[in-house]
């Protein structure tokens, strides 16, 4: 065999090598995003939920997000007043009321994760009520986020 012939077999096998890992990543992607969208698959998967009942779960999803993200920049406001007293003399009534605002706002999050569930168990048929029974116990276990693992809502 000649030189020019070995070197066009060689490019031709990278070639087809690069084409292969190029799709074997880009399939790989595709489904670890699929299997990392979080609790919406967990609990679509765990109560098996029909189509119409995903639909209406999206639904609740969105208004979910809409109200712990507004209760979120709420404390977050009010964290940073608190933290921008630091910088003055500040009165300990004052940092106490914003502290105690914190509070009642963090109160009303879990307020709204709790309905949340109520409004899921309301989608679930009666034979996906035990489903839901079990997927509730395991709850903190599934649905805990660590800050520094997950983006921001």
């Amino acid at each position: 065999m000649n030189k020019p012939r070995i070197i066009n077999g060689l490019i031709f096998l990278l070639l087809i090598t690069n084409l292969l890992l190029i799709g074997y990543i880009f399939f790989s992607k595709s489904k670890g995003l699929r299997r990392h969208e979080g609790p919406r698959n967990i609990i679509i998967e765990r109560l098996k939920f029909d189509k119409n009942q995903i639909a209406e779960y999206d639904i609740l999803i969105k208004a979910h997000r809409n109200a712990i993200r507004q209760s979120d920049e709420s404390i977050l406001l009010l964290k940073n007043k608190l933290y921008l007293n630091l910088s003055q003399e500040s009165n300990a009534q004052i940092n106490d009321s914003v502290a105690n605002k914190i509070g009642t706002l963090q109160k009303q999050v879990e307020y709204i994760n709790y309905k949340h569930f109520q409004d899921i168990k309301r989608l679930c048929h009666n034979n996906q009520l035990a489903s839901f029974n079990a997927l509730i116990k395991d709850i903190t276990h599934l649905f805990s986020r660590s800050k520094s693992n997950h983006p921001p809502r």
